[in-house]
């Protein structure tokens, strides 16, 4: 039996000595990184249902969750300690738990324990109970310490005062209290935790409370706040402060730790949020949809800074959070008002986990603001470091790659289906079928060498434009079809079925991967001065930066002795691509632009030297032309994505 687990469990169930009415209680122990952490009921369904306690977010975490009721089940069980304690049916704390469960104290369930506290200091206790049928019926929340009892009575108090019928609010069905426990109890609900914040724009405005709108500076959440600033004396406080003086706002409902865990959805109706120890009745609007976006991205995501930056600027645009704000009072205020988010963040709540990443964001946000607020007019400056090491600038490189390819997971724009985007956009997109067509057709009694991906891909490129992403996307797919089709129905003997199907993935990568750019670029990021006074010129950057394009140099070469050897007739565009992309964002576009040069030219070259009977030198010259469109369109798209999105900031403000 767990020595460290069975202290804890005495002092929740121990009653009245001698025992008159055993109940015996039998559980295996789940520990987490080494401390005690779920208490499973021996009986494996029961088991199944206590490990509802814990939404698991990361995916270490929900394989782990997944695979303990199958090594329950097993003579494995054996490696989860077993504990087990005796209580009195007849003791208060035990009839308390009896009524809440509709049974006789003799007949309770084992009940599912959660282990709750601080760095491993058990002063909280989550326990699921279970009905008759064997079905969880209740939740209920033990304070052991006086830490832990302080809070599940003021808990407790919030709940009981929460407005009953809105969504989201949870209700108390029952309370207890002795010298040494604290507790309360509520309805169990069951559902999913979110994956991101669709949807939840209809809690967040039910929670809402009627005008008058109220000063900020009156409510309790601010005077945390301006105490905790004060006393850290935070020299960007008197600047937020400013910013926000005088202004009034909607007061909500506030959660005070609005994330995924602590939050069950069955559907957008039917919504239950746990854990109020933190809220208040009268808080600061947008607070809990901002902590939802950056806990999430920092302790489940584990996204970089510039990641969260651009999720919550995702948030900022969509018209669900437009519409929110201005319900709210706060459409003129939000970036600011995120800014004092987290510096509560920081100062009062003073989490555990993910301090220094929130010190971080709040840093890169302050700087963007700022530049915002001065018009771009503030002094700014590359950062002062010393010349990265070669495995500095490689990791640098790789991580500005993977960049250009973000979507928003947490803040998701919400598009209309697809065939509704089609159908809207439906003379478009028959335009570009036509366009796609007549290129093909001429393609088709063209001389076979000559490339025309160019004239494929500007239509796509329009109807991006135009019409968006995905029907772009799907367009890109026909386009890049188009071409090798022409090709080998022409000529079947020139190459097999697996020359045209790589060279028809090469080309629709290549085709959706500039529509997914050509998105990127049109978004409004948070603000980033195209070219700040002091930034890095492109020889210092290509000096930084030199072995990332020695080693695309030298990729290059090996590239086109491959193509050349294994098939002239294989397209490897979206290979020779990767020099050009990656040396734009590296250095800059005059040196994009030489390495795409160079790229295009290796491309061409190498199938004139595979095959210099068929692609003749005009051929050769031609398809180097029709390669250095492609490759320049890619490089001042990536250029336009780098400038103009803080997932790239790298400045800093004196």
């Amino acid at each position: 039996m767990s020595t460290n687990v069975t202290p804890v469990i005495t002092l929740l169930f121990a009653g009245p000595e001698p025992v008159h009415k055993p109940v015996v209680f039998y559980w295996r122990l789940v520990r987490r990184r080494g401390r005690p952490f779920l208490l499973l009921p021996a009986n494996s369904q029961r088991a199944g249902n206590g490990l509802e306690l814990y939404l698991a977010q990361r995916p270490l975490a929900k394989l782990c969750r997944s695979l303990i009721p199958v090594v329950l089940r097993t003579p494995a069980a054996r490696v989860f300690e077993p504990v087990a304690i005796t209580a009195e049916a007849e003791a208060s704390w035990m009839r308390f738990l009896a009524r809440q469960a509709g049974l006789e104290g003799g007949t309770l369930a084992t009940p599912a324990i959660k282990f709750g506290g601080v760095a491993g200091k058990t002063s909280r206790l989550i326990l699921l109970l279970h009905d008759a049928g064997g079905h969880p019926i209740r939740v209920v929340k033990v304070g052991l310490d006086p830490a832990g009892r302080a809070l599940t009575t003021r808990e407790a108090d919030l709940l009981s005062r929460l407005p009953a019928g809105v969504i989201g609010c949870t209700g108390i069905t029952g309370r207890f209290s002795s010298e040494k426990v604290s507790a309360f109890a509520t309805t169990y609900f069951s559902g999913a935790s979110l994956d991101n914040d669709v949807g939840i724009e209809t809690l967040f405005r039910c929670w809402l409370n009627e005008p008058p709108l109220v000063p900020l500076e009156s409510l309790a959440s601010w005077h945390e706040l301006e105490s905790m600033a004060h006393a850290a004396d935070v020299s960007e406080w008197p600047w937020l402060r400013d910013a926000l003086a005088g202004q009034r706002v909607r007061t909500t409902l506030f959660h005070g730790d609005f994330t995924p865990w602590n939050v069950r959805m069955a559907n957008l109706e039917m919504i239950q949020a746990f854990d109020w120890e933190r809220g208040h009745l009268h808080g600061i609007p947008g607070w809990d949809w901002f902590h939802f976006i950056v806990q999430t991205s920092i302790l489940v995501k584990r996204h970089s800074r510039e990641r969260i930056a651009a999720e919550l600027d995702q948030l900022f645009q969509s018209p669900r959070f437009q519409n929110y704000a201005a319900e709210a009072g706060i459409s003129h205020c939000f970036e600011p008002l995120l800014l004092a988010y987290l510096l509560h963040q920081r100062l009062v709540v003073q989490p555990e986990e993910g301090r220094q990443r929130t010190q971080r964001l709040f840093q890169l946000l302050w700087q963007q603001w700022r530049m915002k607020q001065a018009g771009g007019q503030v002094r700014v400056r590359a950062p002062v470091r010393a010349r990265p090491s070669p495995g500095e600038q490689f990791k640098s490189a790789g991580r500005k790659l993977a960049n250009l390819l973000w979507q928003p997971s947490l803040s998701p724009a919400l598009n209309p289906p697809l065939l509704q985007q089609c159908g809207r956009h439906w003379q478009v997109m028959l335009a570009t079928l036509l366009w796609i067509g007549g290129v093909a057709a001429l393609h088709f009694f063209v001389k076979p060498p000559i490339m025309l991906a160019p004239f494929y891909l500007a239509p796509c490129i329009g109807l991006a434009w135009v019409a968006g992403r995905r029907p772009a996307l799907l367009m890109a797919m026909v386009a890049g079809l188009a071409g090798p089709e022409m090709q080998y129905f022409k000529e079947p003997g020139l190459m097999g079925w697996p020359t045209f199907l790589w060279n028809v993935t090469m080309r629709i990568l290549v085709f959706q991967f500039v529509v997914v750019l050509l998105h990127s670029a049109r978004q409004n990021h948070l603000y980033r001065p195209p070219a700040p006074r002091g930034a890095a010129p492109g020889g210092r950057l290509l000096a930084d930066n030199w072995l990332v394009v020695l080693g695309m140099l030298v990729y290059l070469g090996l590239l086109a002795l491959l193509n050349a050897w294994v098939s002239p007739h294989g397209n490897f565009i979206l290979f020779y691509l990767l020099p050009g992309v990656l040396v734009a964002l590296v250095t800059d576009a005059r040196w994009g632009t030489a390495a795409a040069g160079l790229s295009a030219a290796a491309a061409a070259l190498a199938q004139h030297f595979g095959d210099p009977g068929y692609y003749t030198w005009p051929a050769t010259g031609w398809n180097a032309l029709m390669r250095l469109a492609v490759f320049q369109i890619t490089v001042l798209l990536v250029r336009r994505v780098h400038q103009e999105n803080i997932l790239f900031s790298d400045l800093k403000v004196d």
